[in-house]
């Protein structure tokens, strides 16, 4: 080990969170871990740093990490406390209005951004802010808690994932950073945005008028497979690094399952799983946004950014779907995605049982926020073959739509009123 990874080493383990409430947080995370079966035998430690207060020393060692990732060669794990606090802000400011549509910041796409601007701003601030709200409430917020615990669990144990199948981790997830160049290898943006979109058309996301794009055979899969030539070995390791970050998906949402198949009593095993659902879209939700805020300020979008703003400045030329490749990790399911699926898992698990509108609400609502994403995958896997046809004379416009997050929970309001989908 290098002096600087043994310096690092020390530190990390001589910080301690002085935060009471995100230890506590921790504290029912790794109670429910060390009681699983999945993870026996497993190590599993977790370490938490602060990274605005660490060394530049720190920051430059393999123990850095922005989000979660496992360090299987030191059989431990390591989480940012900024990152566990921006997920709790998020999640306990959509859990502070009740109803979704009570939110103020699901009003439009600009409340959202804010929601995100003052988050990110400064995290610690404002979740001492929002813990007021009820901390004259000891019911409700141990239910809060709770609900951020379960969420953290999921990331936690996605990292024990990487340790159970022994496959080295990166971080959790792959924010958009803004102040870095956005994609501009076509190849690559091809490839990748290919790679996501199979994967949303297996689920059932697919695009009207462009899933033949993936058939063998057609044009548009003809164009993909030569730029596959100039990025082979990197096209190699990104498909294995995605299928490993997958199962680590996988071994979290069976650790997620484990805890509610443990529960006494049918009641309590949906209280769980609403709390599950209601975690996960917060998070969810909130690491989209602020993916779609970095990269419309890197493509000079005014703010606050909106779905108008963007359609129109993805009409300024194919490059931008080149660029909109940076939305989505080179070896990580897509952010939305992930959510998705697994409170597809937990409402299968519990035989597709519910009659809390608010979980079905935030389902549904993390469904349709697919729209852009996959918009996005679909028409971005398409751009060799559009500037081939460009140059041959074909049509240089093509007009996409992006749906706002007001218009979207309208959408699901229209499906509930209409009854139960569930049932």
């Amino acid at each position: 080990m290098s002096t600087v990874d043994q310096k690092a080493l020390e530190e990390l383990k001589e910080y301690e969170v002085d935060d009471n409430v995100l230890v506590n947080l921790l504290n029912i995370v790794m109670k429910i871990l060390e009681k699983s079966k999945l993870t026996v035998g497993l190590n599993g430690e977790l370490f938490v740093i602060n990274n605005e207060k660490a060394s530049k020393n720190f920051q430059t060692s393999r123990y850095a990490t922005s989000n979660c990732k496992a360090l299987l060669s030191d059989g431990f794990i390591v989480a940012s406390e900024r990152f566990l606090i921006e997920i709790e802000c998020a999640i306990r400011s959509f859990e502070a209005a009740g109803s979704l549509n009570s939110s103020s910041y699901l009003r439009s796409d600009a409340d959202l951004f804010s929601l995100v601007y003052k988050i990110r701003d400064d995290p610690y601030k404002y979740v001492r802010r929002i813990r007021r709200i009820t901390e004259l409430n000891s019911q409700k917020e141990r239910l809060i808690q709770e609900t951020v615990a379960l969420t953290f669990l999921f990331f936690i144990a996605h990292e024990m994932g990487h340790i159970f199948t022994n496959t080295d981790a990166r971080n959790f997830t792959e924010f958009v950073n803004s102040n870095s160049p956005l994609e501009n290898r076509l190849a690559n943006a091809v490839v990748k945005l290919r790679r996501h979109a199979e994967q949303f058309l297996d689920l059932e996301f697919g695009l009207p008028g462009f899933k033949h794009i993936l058939d063998e055979g057609d044009k548009v899969q003809k164009s993909i497979a030569m730029l596959q030539k100039e990025i082979e070995i990197l096209e190699l390791n990104h498909s294995k690094w995605f299928k490993d970050e997958m199962s680590a998906d996988q071994f979290a949402t069976k650790v997620m399952i484990e805890h509610l198949s443990e529960q006494g009593s049918d009641e309590s095993s949906n209280a769980i799983m609403y709390q599950m659902i209601r975690g996960m879209f917060g998070a969810a939700l909130y690491s989209w946004y602020v993916d779609l805020q970095a990269f419309s300020l890197a493509l000079g979008i005014n703010w606050p950014p909106s779905s108008v703003a963007l359609a129109v400045t993805m009409l300024e030329n194919r490059e931008q779907y080149i660029k909109a490749a940076s939305l989505f990790g080179n070896i990580h399911q897509f952010t939305l995605l992930r959510a998705q699926q697994l409170m597809f898992s937990v409402i299968k698990a519990r035989n597709n049982k519910s009659d809390d509108r608010e979980a079905m609400a935030r389902y549904y609502l993390t469904c349709m926020l697919m729209d852009t994403a996959v918009k996005i995958a679909f028409v971005g896997a398409c751009t060799a073959y559009f500037k081939q046809r460009e140059r041959l004379g074909g049509p240089k416009l093509f007009v996409i739509e992006f749906e706002s997050i007001n218009v979207a929970l309208k959408r699901v309001n229209n499906l509930l009123n209409k009854g139960n989908p569930w049932e």
